[in-house]
């Protein structure tokens, strides 16, 4: 990632030895349309919850499992587990907090402000694009819902662990 920033740097230097005025020039354009959209990107940044029934990460292993703990911190991504989605509205989602089994269960409800709610719940298989695939390509790996019913964390503990054989 950092390589990027580095090769964005050498160009603005590039830009402004090349031409000073126009660099400047798209420089304060850019500064301008950033501010414009920047609270939307900050909101769109510092708002993203996963609310799941059971155990966040449950069937992974404890190296992975550490791993994606830190990305997700790393990204400000708020954990809700043992939580289930009772009713999406125009204003975000209502959720239900389980405590335990019964008969300790305890529902606590909360709210959640959202403007996009993305729904990932494995519930159907679709593995024809990746069998249409096998029959051109010489290596096909189906992960998420294209290897079968699963939830979130599995689909990206699948997907990492295609990632680790190529």
């Amino acid at each position: 990632m950092y390589w990027l920033y580095a090769i964005t740097g050498l160009a603005l230097v590039f830009s402004l030895i090349a031409n000073r005025e126009k660099t400047l020039k798209a420089l304060k354009i850019f500064y301008r349309r950033f501010i414009n959209i920047l609270p939307a990107f900050l909101i769109m940044l510092i708002l993203v919850s996963v609310v799941t029934r059971s155990k966040i990460a449950r069937g992974i292993s404890r190296n992975q499992k550490a791993t994606l703990f830190e990305n997700l911190i790393e990204y400000r991504v708020h954990l809700y587990p043992n939580s289930i989605p009772d009713s999406i509205t125009d204003k975000g989602v209502n959720c239900r907090w389980d405590s335990g089994e019964p008969p300790v269960r305890d529902n606590v409800f909360f709210f959640l402000s959202a403007d996009t709610v993305v729904l990932a719940v494995g519930a159907k298989n679709e593995a024809r694009f990746a069998k249409q695939l096998g029959g051109l390509l010489s290596e096909v790996y189906p992960i998420g819902d294209c290897a079968g019913k699963r939830s979130i964390f599995a689909a990206i503990h699948g997907g990492s662990e295609v990632g680790q054989k190529i």
